[in-house]
């Protein structure tokens, strides 16, 4: 009988010993004060990155970026009225709930950089997505350039009246244009920035005081170009000058 109550004295130890263990363990690996919290958010609404920027993918996980740097996953579930139409680009401020990712049993957020997750209640107010202009600087082929003079030399400018004057050079291998009385089409030579137009041909309508013969013999000159902005030049050689030409 004595072994027995020893025996039980013994496990009761034990168990006591591993529920003092254990809740020290506990105490000293959870995060303290890492609370879900009620605050108030402002960032721009995206699509959260990926932490490995190697992997592609199609689905968008909303989230919120705040002016700081910080990412955010966002929930609109819990508001009482409906979650309005979000755009990724919108500016918004709302009151939530904010669960710090640390104390998320799940490692699907691991993913991406973010620092919890922030739960909407009420008062989301959104600023529309401000319109982006993307701008690119034209190529050569597939452009439709404007001649708007070509600087001679000697310091004098040939100069056309009107924008009549309209060149474009395409992927394979050819050149169009039209002029202030004909329409011409010829092929041409490129080598990186090195050009040469060979004669084109042309419908034959007769105008007096067209520039068109001006035009083509200086086209026909031309051996190198070079893309500014918007501006085209082709540089001719003999030491001729520069067509200048703008994007139409």
């Amino acid at each position: 009988m004595k072994k027995i109550v020893v025996s039980v004295c013994i496990v009761l130890a034990v168990l006591t010993g591993i529920y003092f263990l254990l809740n020290h363990y506990l105490y000293t690996h959870t995060p303290q004060g890492e609370t879900p919290t009620q605050m108030s958010l402002s960032g721009t609404y995206v699509c959260l990155p990926l932490r490995d920027t190697s992997l592609q993918s199609s689905d968008c996980t909303a989230g919120v970026h705040t002016d700081e740097g910080t990412y955010y996953a966002i929930d609109l579930g819990l508001m009482s009225q409906g979650a309005p139409q979000l755009v990724e680009g919108n500016r918004i401020t709302a009151s939530g709930i904010l669960t710090p990712i640390e104390t998320l049993s799940t490692d699907f957020w691991e993913k991406y950089p973010v620092t919890g997750i922030f739960s909407v209640t009420d008062s989301l107010q959104v600023t529309e997505v401000q319109e982006v202009v993307a701008t690119t600087t034209p190529t050569l082929t597939n452009t439709s350039w404007v001649w708007q003079n070509t600087e001679l030399a000697n310091g004098s400018t040939t100069q056309p009246v009107d924008e009549n004057f309209v060149l474009t050079f395409t992927d394979d291998q050819s050149y169009q244009s039209t002029t202030d009385c004909n329409a011409l089409t010829g092929a041409y030579i490129l080598d990186g920035e090195v050009i040469s137009l060979a004669q084109p041909a042309m419908t034959k309508m007769f105008c007096e005081g067209s520039l068109e013969n001006t035009y083509v013999a200086e086209l026909l000159l031309a051996s190198s170009y070079v893309i500014e902005g918007d501006i085209l030049r082709l540089q001719l050689n003999r030491d001729y000058g520069v067509m200048v030409f703008s994007v139409q």
